[in-house]
């Protein structure tokens, strides 16, 4: 279930600009299953594959043929191992991206409401200090998503390189 953006009645100065991530976790996790899914269903055809190498060990395909077939199997099934490691890497990354922007988003969802009750318990006495309170809660924010975008792309650039 996504976080939802918070609305009272200060949060737009508190999250705008760039005060909210705009991801939407449920997507990702969403990608993340269907990609654990289709990783399952590629493990069930490398099992077939595998056991049809079956025809290299028993002796049914000898001689030159037999053994530069066998070299090229042995290939392909690395390849397919590979492959299925990559999409397990990319389903872990989904997973964790949208764990991270979960906390990320819970956190500010917090922060929000709790400077809104601040502000509320302030305004009448000191309305001098609602724009500072508003301020940090801001910077705060921008920080947890920078913060959340350094995650994302350091893990995508080490993704990227590992595939």
């Amino acid at each position: 279930m996504p976080i939802p953006r918070p609305t009272t009645a200060d949060a737009p100065a508190m999250l705008e600009p760039d005060g909210w991530p705009g991801i939407e976790e449920d997507l990702v996790s969403d990608l993340a299953v269907m990609l654990r899914c289709t990783c399952a269903q590629l493990e069930d055809v490398g099992e077939a594959c595998w056991e049809a190498g079956a025809l290299f060990e028993d002796g049914r395909w000898q001689g030159p043929a037999g053994a530069a077939a066998a070299v090229r199997f042995e290939e392909i099934l690395e390849q397919m191992r590979s492959v299925l490691a990559a999409i397990a890497l990319v389903t872990d990354w989904h997973f964790d991206v949208c764990e991270f922007a979960t906390e990320v988003k819970e956190d500010i969802f917090a922060g929000v409401l709790s400077t809104q009750a601040l502000i509320e318990a302030t305004r009448e006495a000191q309305p001098e200090a609602v724009p500072p309170l508003i301020a940090a809660q801001h910077v705060s924010n921008i920080l947890k998503v920078s913060g959340l975008g350094l995650h994302i792309g350091a893990d995508g650039t080490v993704l990227l390189a590992e595939i």
